[in-house]
């Protein structure tokens, strides 16, 4: 089961990376950079986990540079990835029926 938030130590261990490159890029990719609350764990999303693994695939094995593989990510439009595992319709599907359900209950209170 994929969780919904990841910690930059979970996503370290994910894509075999030290924790302070996850935070290098963080700070040069605007497409991961998050609001800041002191105190706070920046989490990712499973969006932010596919963008980094894509980083990580044009850095490590494609050769590009930190700023190549920038304006490789940032020109692209479409979802980082291809065949994602849920789609939209799925998940307005999921949603319709949650709220059935919590409308059920409320109306049974």
């Amino acid at each position: 089961m994929k969780k919904l938030y990841y910690t930059i130590s979970e996503v370290s261990e994910i894509l075999g990376l030290k924790t302070h490159i996850i935070r290098y890029w963080i700070a040069e990719i605007p497409k991961l950079q998050k609001d800041s609350v002191k105190g706070k764990t920046i989490q990712f999303i499973e969006k932010d986990l596919d963008l980094m693994k894509k980083l990580k695939e044009l850095i490590y094995e494609k050769k590009f540079t930190l700023e190549g593989a920038k304006a490789e990510i940032m020109k692209k439009k479409t979802p980082i990835t291809e065949n994602p595992s849920r789609s939209n319709i799925d998940i307005k599907q999921e949603l319709l029926e949650i709220k059935k359900i919590l409308l059920k209950r409320n109306n049974q209170q």
